[in-house]
């Protein structure tokens, strides 16, 4: 079932086995990139492999018969869209999909905080704690911070639908105090101020550079911009 040296490495409660599994009861693994299933990233990959798959799929059981790839993701890509039925699978009992992916990919795949960010919002509300905590600190104070400011469900919301990464909750703070400095309690909340960024996305970068730019009059206009709903470009800040 296992050798010690990936026993060491994973655990010695979790056991394995290897068995063909139906390619269509293979699903992707929330942790795993969508660009990395992308024809151009399969190229290489789909030249090396000839009649079949020789290297396992790394897989957990899943819910309704189906398993989650931790370790796989473009050869069963390249199985599914050469008609193959089956393909050799390395089943793990005893971790999780995310758990799992994470101690075979850390060191070969680097995910950006949009991709845990996406991650998390796919996570049924009971499991984001855990999930939150495979992701380094910097990752996981970031979407932490996301909730803060939007509350979870629209943080869900923003991770799912809008290109966002979530260190963007940072950048609102700093704005969201500098117009808290200039403009009292006339200064939107920190919620006012992430959905106008949202909102003004094509000045989101622009808006990164603000704060080293900005002087009480700018500040002050910042603030009737955001009130009025109006944009605020760069051209407006002198």
């Amino acid at each position: 079932m296992s050798n010690n040296k990936d026993q060491m490495q994973l655990g010695a409660h979790i056991t394995w086995e290897f068995r063909e599994l139906q390619t269509e009861q293979l699903k992707p693994c929330r942790l795993q990139p969508d660009v990395r299933t992308d024809t151009a990233r399969l190229s290489s990959l789909n030249s090396q492999i000839r009649n079949q798959i020789l290297h396992p799929i790394a897989v957990v059981p899943s819910k309704n018969g189906l398993y989650t790839i931790a370790d796989g993701h473009r050869r069963r890509e390249i199985a599914s869209r050469r008609g193959w039925a089956t393909v050799p699978c390395q089943i793990y009992y005893g971790i999780s999909a995310e758990d799992l992916w994470v101690v075979l990919n850390a060191g070969t795949a680097r995910l950006s905080g949009k991709h845990w960010f996406t991650g998390w919002a796919k996570c049924a509300q009971k499991e984001r704690k855990h999930f939150l905590g495979l992701a380094n600190k910097t990752i996981r104070g970031s979407i932490e911070r996301m909730v803060h400011v939007f509350g979870e469900k629209r943080a869900e919301e923003i991770a799912l639908f809008e290109w966002v990464p979530p260190h963007a909750a940072h950048h609102i703070g700093v704005i969201y105090q500098l117009l808290l400095k200039y403009c009292k309690d006339k200064a939107p909340t920190e919620r006012q101020v992430g959905e106008w960024l949202l909102a003004k996305r094509t000045r989101f970068s622009d808006m990164f550079s603000f704060p080293r730019l900005a002087n009480a009059r700018n500040v002050r206009k910042l603030c009737t911009a955001m009130h009025s709903g109006k944009d605020f470009l760069r051209g407006q800040w002198g």
